[in-house]
């Protein structure tokens, strides 16, 4: 994943949540993270998770993962 750009949309500290970060944080990568308002979804979360609006997405260049879990294995795989 180096040398391209993550932003990572997400909220709150919880453990599942959290997954995400600690997964980027232990394969050394930089990102941008965007802390998004649950009650007040940005209009760039609607885009990036059209079906769910949910958080929390990975944005990796052109892909779009969703959920946490999932992003950690996104993360090791790639």
């Amino acid at each position: 994943m180096a040398n391209k750009e993550i932003v990572l949309l997400d909220f709150g500290t919880s453990k599942y949540r959290m997954s995400a970060r600690i997964g980027l944080a232990e394969k050394g990568e930089e990102y941008e993270y965007r802390d998004e308002d649950l009650w007040n979804k940005s209009d760039f979360l609607q885009k990036m998770n059209p079906i769910h609006k949910k958080i929390s997405v990975l944005i990796h260049t052109d892909r779009r993962v969703c959920e946490p879990l999932v992003i950690v294995e996104y993360i090791d795989e790639v």
